[in-house]
């Protein structure tokens, strides 16, 4: 038997989700085989595993705050895992951070 998981999510959000991790991930200029890695995981497993990342674009703060909510649990969460991409290589860039930090007014 095979059970489908069903995504919180509307489709909107998880687009907007995964244009503001790739954004965090290409912000250094490097999108290395760990962040490939924690966004493929998160992608396949939980939000939306027939996506395709390479056909996303960089989403601005405005654009994913109108998706996500601000003050809204997906706005938290999504920046919890933006958290995660941003050092999933080790290291956490000043143009990581500063793309974190225009994000992060979603949550507030």
């Amino acid at each position: 038997m095979t059970s489908t998981v069903q995504s919180p999510y509307s489709s909107e959000q998880i687009a907007a989700w995964l244009r503001g991790l790739l954004t965090i991930a290409w912000a250094d200029g490097n999108f290395d085989d760990q962040e490939q890695e924690l966004i493929a995981s998160i992608t396949k497993n939980e939000l939306a595993p027939k996506i395709k990342c390479d056909s996303l674009e960089i989403i601005t703060p405005e654009e994913l705050a109108a998706a996500l909510g601000k003050g809204t649990p997906a706005a938290e969460n999504f920046l919890r895992t933006a958290v995660m991409v941003a050092i999933a290589d080790g290291t956490y860039s000043p143009s990581e951070d500063e793309v974190l930090q225009h994000y992060s007014f979603v949550v507030e």
